[in-house]
């Protein structure tokens, strides 16, 4: 985000204001109800751009791996009979 602020020469603050209109209408549509928690999450004054940035990103990640398979563990008879 940071660098395309830079390319377009406005203000941190003018170049979120150019995408607001777009981020309301995402909001206002009720269809993504992730995105809107993020953006509401991520409005806090106390975190920096950096943290912001890390905190949506582990909330991607975690909806990621929520979808993802668990990971396989010893069978049943392993853990029966125990080491060999």
């Amino acid at each position: 985000m940071a660098q395309e602020v830079r390319r377009s020469g406005l203000s941190e603050e003018e170049w979120l204001a150019r995408g607001y209109p777009r981020i309301r209408q995402l909001l206002d549509s009720g269809e993504y109800p992730i995105f809107s928690k993020m953006v509401n999450q991520a409005r806090g004054p106390h975190l920096s751009p950096d943290e912001r940035f890390r905190y949506g990103l582990e909330r991607v990640l975690d909806r990621i791996a929520a979808g993802l398979p668990a990971p396989a563990g010893p069978s049943t008879d392993d853990r029966e009979n125990g080491p060999r």
